[in-house]
């Protein structure tokens, strides 16, 4: 007995120091999150591997395990370049690298348009890239000179939006796909029952795709970097060209080494024989610790919606709860005057979508106008969390719409019998089981759950024809779960502007009548001592590596089918997560 006293004091004494010890790395991590000094002279490096995002989430340990670093928010990047355009101190900027940081398209232009406002104040933008695709060349359009690295090649050939289906596959497997959806062009499930895509699948991906490759080239042009009709020489020659010929075509200056660029940098600052050099994160973080504002009498609050609309409370993705929670406590904060919702979801769950709505509603009853400010994408339950502000500001390029609800039940019974496995349930009531993966459900089943979709579908109409003021007929002849852009949506009444966040954050102010000197405050989580040590760790290099492939790819479309996280089996939910390339 007394030895194992010993071995169990002996465990929670190190159970103690390895916990105090953690603490310590933890304390160590946030006390030495000092702002980095700027030099006198120095030109800003913006490595575009950094990754972006809408709320700048410090990294997961799935995430630190992928060896992904920390990402910086994307209002804060665009603040913190038009900042450096008139900061003394930065004399210029270098972009680095692909852009695979990027956070998406509608994000890119809020990015491109800070460069372009950086370079107007007479400060060069440099680039050099491996290579050049259509995000590389927008921010191209916004740089002063452009240099690919030796066989490096400029590739704008339109873009391109791929899917896989299953249904063969499945029914091989034995598995069958019971799909319930209201709305021709509501295709999430397509790929569950389809062996192809349907002509109004195809007919709405075609739609938005080209008005987002007619933005790209309308913003490229206007940021006045390329010569009038250089990106379309490139699509007509193939799509395709080396830096040879995109040199001919006033896309680039030429091919360039990196001791080329070290020479390029050494003409803007130098120290000795160096170029002096401050990346983009450290110039935020000393923006962050010169930049304290008080807080003023009147404010405008901003509240995320960023990611998959969960039931759950998932802090990750878009938890409605946690939305609601946030909206509640700016209604019932006396100083805000106006709330700025930013969406970038392609929706999710309808019961948290609608918790998030009522709150928006609550906030207009209290006298407190909403914004909704779209980025890359606010689609079906992201549209519908937005539809009851008191005005929606979207890009051109914003992928939207999608008003339409979807569901479905999976049979693997067919599987199962296959392998010799067999199910047994007892059951208070013939449908006690209802959804069970492991049996066909019946007709009544079925019925009762399309009745279900229908009634959401009904309740999404009425509030999208409540918020935009329109007639319920008019919604449903451009619902149908079509996704529309940006474009298309301020034409049909979706939207009732174009806009950025920062258009938003006024447009709020103004609605609320808010004297001159508002403040913003951003109602988010706070990061926890474990987040703050794994960012350190991140911060040092920590990474495992990872590999790239055609399985990736495989991966990569498995994870973009439409996920269902929570119980709830109606789903307000786009077709599918979209990647152009």
């Amino acid at each position: 007995m007394k030895r194992f006293l010993a071995r169990v004091l002996a465990t929670a004494l190190g159970v103690m120091v390895g916990l105090f010890f953690l603490w310590t790395l933890v304390i160590g991590a946030a006390s030495s999150d000092v702002a980095p000094a700027i030099p006198d002279e120095a030109v800003l490096v913006w490595n575009l591997h950094a990754p972006i995002t809408e709320r700048g989430l410090l990294p997961g340990i799935q995430e630190l395990i992928q060896g992904t670093s920390s990402a910086m928010p994307l209002q804060e990047v665009v603040e913190v370049l038009r900042v450096a355009a008139e900061d003394d101190r930065i004399k210029g900027i270098f972009l680095e690298g692909t852009a695979s940081g990027i956070p998406g398209w509608a994000g890119l232009r809020e990015l491109q348009s800070a460069l372009v406002g950086f370079r107007e104040a007479g400060k060069p933008i440099l680039a050099l890239f491996p290579f050049a695709g259509e995000m590389e060349m927008a921010l191209a359009a916004a740089s002063t000179k452009t240099w690919l690295e030796p066989f490096g090649s400029v590739e704008v050939n339109g873009f391109s939006a791929q899917r896989m289906y299953w249904a063969k596959g499945l029914d091989k497997l034995g598995i069958v796909v019971n799909p319930i959806r209201v709305g021709k062009y509501k295709s999430a499930m397509e790929p569950f029952f389809r062996d192809s895509m349907s002509p109004e699948a195809r007919e709405q991906t075609l739609g938005y795709l080209k008005d987002m490759y007619d933005v790209f080239v309308e913003d490229a042009e206007a940021a006045g970097g390329f010569p009038a009709g250089a990106l379309a020489q490139v699509l007509a020659e193939g799509g395709v060209v080396g830096a040879e010929r995109a040199t001919e075509l006033g896309l680039i200056e030429g091919e360039a080494w990196s001791e080329d660029m070290r020479q390029e940098l050494m003409a803007l600052a130098v120290d000795d024989e160096e170029p002096v050099t401050v990346s983009l994160g450290d110039y935020l973080s000393a923006w962050r610790g010169e930049s304290e504002v008080e807080e003023a009498e009147s404010r405008v609050g901003v509240v995320f919606v960023e990611g998959l609309i969960l039931d759950a409370e998932d802090d990750s993705q878009a938890s409605g709860r946690l939305i609601a929670a946030r909206l509640r406590e700016a209604r019932l904060e006396e100083s805000v005057g106006a709330v700025v919702l930013r969406v970038n979801s392609p929706g999710g769950s309808a019961t948290a979508s609608e918790l998030v709505l009522r709150e928006v509603q609550l906030l207009r009853e209290a006298g407190k106008p909403v914004v909704a400010s779209m980025g890359n994408v606010a689609a079906s339950g992201g549209y519908y969390v937005s539809c009851a502000a008191n005005e929606i500001l979207a890009h051109p390029n914003t992928i939207t719409g999608s008003i339409g609800v979807t569901g479905m039940i999976p049979d693997v019974s067919g599987l199962t019998d296959k392998l010799g496995i067999r199910s047994e349930t007892v059951n208070t009531a013939p449908s006690a089981d209802i959804g069970s993966p492991f049996r066909s459900p019946t007709d009544t089943e079925l019925a009762t759950i399309q009745s279900m979709v229908d009634r959401v579908y009904e309740v999404f109409l009425d509030r999208v024809a409540e918020g935009r003021g329109m007639t319920r007929d008019e919604v449903h002849e451009i619902a149908q779960g079509r996704v529309w852009s940006g474009r298309d949506a301020k034409e049909n009444g979706l939207v009732d502007g174009f806009g950025n966040f920062e258009d938003a954050l006024d447009r709020a102010a103004s609605l609320a009548n808010l004297e001159d000197g508002w403040t913003v405050s951003i109602f988010d989580a706070e990061p926890d001592a474990l987040d703050l040590l794994l960012a350190a760790l991140v911060a040092e290099g920590v990474t495992l590596p990872r590999s790239r492939g055609v399985l990736a790819r495989l991966l990569e479309q498995v994870d973009a089918l439409p996920e269902i996280p929570t119980r709830a089996r109606v789903m307000m939910r786009m077709p599918w997560d979209l990647v152009i390339r």
